[in-house]
Parts: C-alpha cells; structure tokens; sequence
C-alpha cells in the first residue's frame, strides 16, 4: 500500500473517530445529561454581606450562593446558568428543590449552575414591590459579577452567561437583563437608596439569554435593546398573580398563606417573636404597601417583537401560577419547561454558521489535479474537516491544502467549535471537478515556437547528412 494511501485512510479514520466522540458527546453537550452526576462545588459561597434595619435594629446579613458542577468534565471554560428562586420577595429560599432540580439537570448537561440567596422583605417596613425588585436585582448582579470575577475557578466563560427564575426570581431575572443606568427613572422615583441601609451602585452585566417562568415588570419602558439579550418566557394563562397581560396582584398576597409568611420573615428574632402578633404582622405589612400592576408575559413579548429583540413564548393552557405545584406527581410542565429551555440555550451556545462561517478561495468549479488552499475564519477553538474525492496535503487549524482528484463532485464538510465545545452545525462547500482546460493565448504560442524549433532542428539534422555522405 502506497504512503498516500495509507496517510488518506489515517486522515479518514481519524475524521471518522472525531464526528463519533462529536456526536455522543461534543453536539450533545448542553443538550442531553452526558454526566451521570453534578457537585455542588461551593456550597453556602458568601458573595456579598449587606446591611439592614429589623425592628430599628441594624442587622447584618450574608447573601449566599450554591454553585454545581458536572462531574467529571474536563472543560476550562463553560457557560454559567444561575437560577433565581420565588417567594414574592418576603419567603422562598435559593435551596428550594424545583430550583436545585434545575441547577442539578443543566450542570449534568454541562453548564455551570448557581442557585442565587437575594434580599427579602425585611419585617418593620412597609411592602414596597419597587425596592424589593432593585434590591434583588442589585444582589444578583453584584452574584455574576463575583461568578465572572472568579471565573478560573469555578471554570466558567465570562461571554456566555443566562438568567432564569421563577416568579419573583423571573422578575428579578428581567431586571437583570433590562434594568441599566439610563432607564432607571422609575426606580430612581421610589427613593430607593435611602431604604435598607446603604445601596451600593448598580451593576450592569451582559447576560446572553434571559429566561422568565411566570414573572412580568411593572414598567414596560425599561426594556430596550441596548444589549442583545435573548428572552424565553414560561406562563399559566390563568396565572391571577401575575397576570399575563396586566395586573396587580394584590389579592393573591392578601389571600395567601399569611401564617407562612409571618413565621419565615419573624423566625430569625428569637424570643421577639412571639411578642409579634400576625394581625401585627399584617398592619405594618400591607397598611402602605406599594405593590404596582405588573406587565406579564403577553405585554413584555409584545415589546420585544416590536424592538425585534429574539424572544419565544410559551403559555400553559388552563394552568395558574404555581407551575412547579405537582412536578414529583405530574413532571409534564417542568419537562416542558426544561426541554425547551435546553433548546433555547443551545440555539444560543452554538457558533452561528449562516453569518460567520465560510472559506477563503472557495469556487464552485476546480481543475483536476489543481491544488487550492481554503481558510476558514479565525477564532474558534476547535475545527474538523472533511474531504470527499480529494487529497489533504496539509491541514493546520482553520486552514487546509487539498489537491482535487478525478472528474466529478468535490466536497468539504466543516465544523467548528467555540470556547465552550459548541458545536456548529456542518457547513457543505460543494466543488465541481472538472478536466484541465486548453491554454490559450501565450500558451498555444509557444507550444507553436516549440514545434517549430523541432522541424528546424531535423531540417538541419538532414542537411547535415546529406553533406556528411557526399
């Protein structure tokens, strides 16, 4: 067997095993739970420390984090996922199960998730939904600000960062991706840095994909496009809480489980509390509550189509607020839930073939035996190439040297990877091979010169003969 040939079956060979490792693993990261297990590679992780008045008495409080992992990855660089739990901003809790279920299933498909502790009501003060939201939203940036300042640790990219919550946590989760420095007039109005101790400065941070499962905003003038955030939203059409066009949600808080709410907000005075009453509780609660209607899903989506922001939405039939309610019983709406936003995040993940993928010096015609070299475009980590009635002399990354064979279809099949081992979708160049053309011009020239010179040269050769022999 010739060395060409024996170099071609390698290349083959080697092409073959990579889409094989690519397909059961590469394309279905993020997609599919290719590790059997997750860790929680920082457990209780103080992000921040705040200060706050309980009672008029100053308090100080840890904001915590939990961060997962899959098991068993070898990558330096993954997307971060963080999850933001409910509660109506006066209970819930960052280990509460259906978000620890959703920072478990991502981080086996390969994700780095974070299940994000936020401020809530503090007991004393008057519900004020407009500070509850910045404060979260102020607390969950400075979260992914400590998440991307850390980002060698925990092995995250910084440039493919999402957002979801559930409830409060996906109104907190849209104020995140919306609520930036020049849109603030609205909050600005509540006073808000003269409430609950100091407020440090607002954060902005970049996040990729934002995902909402029953939340909303009370202003619809704070979305805009300045970054391009992409936006998947989740909703009971019968959701009275949160209504998915506009709302407020007043009675749901008056009628909910106001003993729940009184024990989690009164649990951390000790003795104080039983010294509380909840009739107590109530009066100082909701006497001046300001508690703004709420834009829900169907108003925020119609925005985002009209500032042609990418955003899908997906609503429940016949369900209310409490999507997560029956999810040990009846798992339908949270599969819903986490099938489509595995796709939506991938959708996002993956290298966008159709604008930025392509190859130098590419033509749909070639000459048999021709040698080309084709370049694809810089910046991504990874490439394999595939070549089909063809010769690779050399490869190196994004570039390839191939000389074309016989008569008939070339093709080059391309597929790359970004830092986060996305893959694209296989780019196709197709090349017609076709025989060498006659030479024209100089060409025909001097093969005539040529000829001519040879009929000279028997001329004289003869010539020489005759004389020779006389």
């Amino acid at each position: 067997m010739s060395t060409e040939r024996l170099y071609m079956k390698s290349k083959s060979l080697v092409w073959i095993l990579l889409i094989i490792s690519t397909g059961l693993y590469a394309q279905n990261r993020y997609q599919s739970e290719i590790f059997r297990n997750c860790s929680v590679t920082a457990s209780d992780c103080v992000y921040k420390t705040v200060e706050h008045t309980v009672l008029y008495i100053n308090r100080k409080q840890d904001l915590k984090m939990d961060i997962y992992s899959p098991v068993g990855d070898t990558l330096s660089k993954r997307p971060l996922l963080i999850w933001l739990h409910s509660g109506g901003y006066v209970m819930g809790n960052f280990k509460d199960r259906e978000i620890v279920r959703l920072c478990e299933d991502f981080a086996k498909r390969g994700f780095v998730t974070a299940s994000v502790e936020y401020r809530l009501y503090t007991f004393g003060n008057a519900l004020n939904l407009w500070k509850l939201i910045y404060k979260a939203a102020q607390d969950v940036n400075d979260a992914t600000d400590y998440l991307i300042n850390n980002a060698n640790i925990y092995g995250i990219s910084p440039n493919y960062v999402y957002l979801g919550g559930f409830s409060a946590g996906a109104i907190t989760a849209l104020h995140c991706g919306f609520l930036h420095q020049e849109n603030q007039t609205d909050f600005s109005n509540q006073n808000l840095p003269n409430i609950y101790g100091s407020v440090s400065p607002f954060t902005d941070i970049p996040y990729k994909g934002i995902i909402s499962i029953a939340g909303g905003v009370p202003h619809n003038e704070i979305i805009t496009n300045r970054y391009p955030v992409a936006v998947l939203s989740f909703h009971g059409d019968r959701d009275a809480l949160v209504n998915t066009l506009y709302g407020t949600p007043v009675y749901e808080i008056e009628n909910t489980d106001v003993v729940s709410i009184y024990n989690h907000v009164t649990s951390f005075l000790g003795g104080i509390a039983s010294e509380i009453s909840e009739d107590f509780f109530l009066n100082i609660a909701l006497k001046d509550a300001i508690i703004p209607p709420l834009y829900g899903s169907l108003s925020t989506h119609k925005k985002f189509d009209q500032l042609k922001i990418k955003n899908m939405l997906h609503l429940f039939e016949g369900q209310g607020h409490s999507l997560f309610k029956n999810m040990d019983v009846n798992s339908f709406i949270y599969d819903t839930i986490k099938n489509k936003v595995t796709e939506f995040l991938y959708q996002l993940l993956k290298p966008d073939t159709d604008k930025r993928l392509s190859v130098s010096n590419y033509s749909p015609a070639v000459s048999r035996n021709s040698t080309v070299t084709y370049e694809a475009p810089q910046g991504f980590s990874k490439y394999l190439w595939k070549i089909e009635n063809g010769s690779v002399l050399e490869e190196n990354e994004n570039k390839i040297r191939i000389c074309w064979n016989k008569k008939g279809e070339g093709i080059i099949k391309l597929l790359v990877a970004n830092e986060v081992g996305c893959y694209s979708d296989t780019a196709v160049f197709k090349v017609n091979i076709e025989r060498k053309t006659q030479r024209t011009g100089t060409g025909n020239g001097f093969r005539f010169v040529l000829i001519a010179a040879l009929v000279l040269l028997v001329i004289i050769y003869v010539v020489y003969r005759k004389n020779k022999n006389r």
